[in-house]
C-alpha cells in the first residue's frame, strides 16, 4: 500500500531510515474507532426526491437497503470467512486490510478500500464484477462501458450516458480514461437530478468510512476531480449493465427511470367505475330527473363510505407508526461522540431511518451539517437532537475536546513535529507489541500521535508523522500545519 507520491515517499524512507528503531517492527491495523474524522463534508441535501434514483424500483430498492445493512457481497478470505467489519453504512472497513468480492455466482475478486468495497456492491445488485474496465480477453456478460475519459462530472453527462442507478463510476489520474491504481476513487452512483448526485462509497474520507452521500457536481468535482490534485483526476470508467438486463432484472429502462415512472401499483378505483356504470344503466330506463337525484344519491353514499373508511385506515396507520417511533427511540442507545480535531467532520452512526431535522442544545461548541456531519466549534460538551423520519428523536452527547493542528504529531511537546516524534510513535508501537495483554496506551502520545485517530499510534502514524516533517520543514509547502496536514490526508484518501 503507498500512502505518499514518489518524491515524498523517496525523502520519508530515508528520514525513516535514520528514525526507526533497530529491529524491524511489522505493520498491525487496528480497527477504526467511530465515530470517523473527515477532511471535507462531502453531504448536502436535496429539495425533492431525485429524478434518476434506485428508488423508483422496489426490487433495486430492496437490494439497495440490504447493502447499506452490510450484505454487499465482501469476506474476509476466498473461501468467504467473515470479514473483520460489518460493511454496514456508517461503519468503517480497515484501510489496509485486503477484503473479497464476490458476484452472486461466486466469481470473486480481491482488494482493498473503495475499490473493493464499490466491486462487491456492483456484484450483489448485478452478478458481475467492473475490475478495472472492458477487457477484450474476458468480456462482461451483463455490463457495458457507457462513459469514458470526461474531465468533470455534470447532469448532463449523466444524462448523455443514460446513466442509471447501480453504476460503478471511477476516477483516474490518465487522460484516456484507464484505470490508474491508486491514483483514483471508486464508488456506486444511486442516482441524481440536475443539482444533485447521490452516492454510495468507502473511504472517501480516508478513514475507510462507508457512507452514502447527497452532493451537488460543484461539490463533487472539488473532491474527485478539478479541485482535487491540481486538476489531474479526471473521470475515468462509468460501467453499468445493459438496459436488456436491467429490464429482466429490476423491470425499468433508462426511460422509465428519467420519466419519473414508478412500479407503485395504481390505486384501485372499482368502486368509482362500479358507480358510474349504474348510474348509466339508470339513465336507459328513467327520467333524467330520476337520473340526475339518483346519481346524486349514489355518489354521496360511496363518498360518504370512502371518507369513513380512509379516515379509519389513517388513523390506524398513524397508531402504528407512533407505536413504531417509540419503540426506535426506546432501542436508539445514545452514542457519545468525542470531535478531536479542528475544521473536520465528524459522520456519525445514524438510525434506520432518515434524519430530517437536527437541533443542537449549544450551537457555541458543535454545529451539523447537512447529512449529519458534526463539526467542533469550541471545547465543551452538548447534546444534539435529530428528528428521524418515523417520528423518534434520536439523541447524541457529543464531547468537543479539540487539538491544534500545530499539536498534532508533536509527541514530545517541543513545539515541532519531526523524526524524534515519529521515532517515538514507533516506539509506543513496538511497546504495544511486546506487552501484549499488559499494553496501556500513553495518553499524551495517543492524544497527540495517533494522527489517523484510529485507537493506536502504530507504524502508520509515524509514516504521516514523517510525511508532515517532509512537506512543512524540508519541502516547506506550506507555513500553515492544517494545510499540511490535510495534504498528508489527501495521500492516503487517494491510495485506493
Amino acid at each position: 500500500m503507498h500512502y505518499f507520491s514518489e518524491p515524498l515517499r523517496r525523502l520519508t524512507a530515508a528520514l525513516l531510515s535514520v528514525s526507526m528503531l533497530s529491529t524491524a517492527i511489522p505493520v498491525i491495523s487496528g480497527s477504526a474507532a467511530e465515530p470517523q474524522a473527515v477532511t471535507e463534508s462531502l453531504t448536502a441535501e436535496a429539495d425533492a426526491p431525485l429524478e434518476v434514483s434506485y428508488t423508483r424500483s422496489a426490487k433495486l430498492a430492496s437490494a439497495i437497503a440490504s447493502i447499506k445493512a452490510g450484505a454487499c457481497n465482501l469476506y474476509g478470505s476466498a473461501s468467504k470467512d467473515a470479514a473483520d467489519v460489518s460493511f454496514r453504512v456508517g461503519t468503517a472497513l480497515n484501510k489496509s486490510t485486503t477484503y473479497y468480492a464476490f458476484t452472486n455466482s461466486g466469481v470473486y475478486t480481491s482488494g482493498k478500500q473503495c475499490y473493493i468495497y464499490s466491486q462487491g456492491v456492483y456484484g450483489r445488485l448485478h452478478d458481475e464484477l467492473p475490475l478495472h474496465g472492458p477487457d477484450p480477453a474476458a468480456p462482461y456478460r451483463y455490463s457495458t462501458q457507457v462513459c469514458g475519459y470526461a474531465p468533470t462530472l455534470s447532469a448532463a453527462l449523466l444524462r448523455r450516458c443514460r446513466v442509471m442507478p447501480g453504476a460503478y463510476l471511477r476516477t483516474t489520474a490518465n487522460t484516456d480514461g484507464s484505470y490508474s491504481g491508486s491514483s483514483g476513487h471508486s464508488m456506486i452512483i444511486l442516482g441524481y437530478d440536475e443539482n444533485y448526485v447521490q452516492l454510495l462509497e468507502a473511504n472517501a474520507d480516508g478513514y475507510g468510512m462507508i457512507r452514502e452521500a447527497t452532493i451537488t457536481y460543484d461539490e463533487f468535482n472539488r473532491v474527485y476531480t478539478s479541485g482535487n490534485h491540481n486538476g489531474t483526476r479526471f473521470i475515468g470508467q462509468i460501467i453499468q449493465p445493459l438496459e436488456s438486463r436491467y429490464l429482466s432484472e429490476y423491470g425499468i429502462t433508462y426511460n422509465d427511470f428519467a420519466a419519473g415512472v414508478t412500479e407503485t401499483t395504481p390505486t384501485t378505483t372499482t368502486t368509482t367505475t362500479t358507480t358510474t356504470t349504474t348510474t348509466t344503466t339508470t339513465t336507459t330506463t328513467t327520467t333524467t330527473t330520476t337520473t340526475t337525484t339518483t346519481t346524486t344519491t349514489t355518489t354521496t353514499t360511496a363518498a360518504t363510505t370512502t371518507t369513513t373508511e380512509t379516515e379509519a385506515a389513517t388513523s390506524a396507520a398513524e397508531t402504528a407508526e407512533t407505536a413504531a417511533a417509540a419503540k426506535a427511540a426506546a432501542d436508539w442507545e445514545i452514542p457519545e461522540i468525542r470531535i478531536e480535531r479542528e475544521n473536520v467532520g465528524y459522520l456519525l452512526w445514524m438510525p434506520e431511518t432518515e434524519i430530517v431535522e437536527w437541533q443542537v442544545s449549544d450551537e457555541n461548541v458543535v454545529t451539523v451539517k447537512p447529512g449529519g456531519s458534526f463539526w467542533g466549534v469550541s471545547n465543551g460538551e452538548t447534546t444534539v437532537l435529530g428528528l428521524g423520519a418515523d417520528g423518534a428523536l434520536y439523541g447524541y452527547h457529543v464531547t468537543v475536546d479539540m487539538l491544534p493542528w500545530a499539536e498534532v504529531g508533536d509527541g514530545d511537546g517541543d513545539g515541532e513535529i519531526d523524526a524524534v516524534d515519529a521515532n517515538l510513535s514507533l516506539q509506543e508501537f513496538a511497546r504495544r507489541i511486546v506487552l501484549e495483554e499488559d499494553y496501556e496506551a500513553d495518553p499524551t502520545l495517543l492524544r497527540s500521535c495517533d494522527v489517523n485517530q484510529d485507537g493506536s499510534v502504530d507504524a502508520v502514524d509515524a509514516m504521516m508523522i514523517l510525511n508532515f516533517y517532509a512537506r512543512y520543514s524540508v519541502l516547506e509547502i506550506s507555513d500553515d500545519p492544517m494545510t499540511v496536514w490535510f495534504g498528508v490526508f489527501t495521500d492516503l484518501s487517494n491510495d485506493n
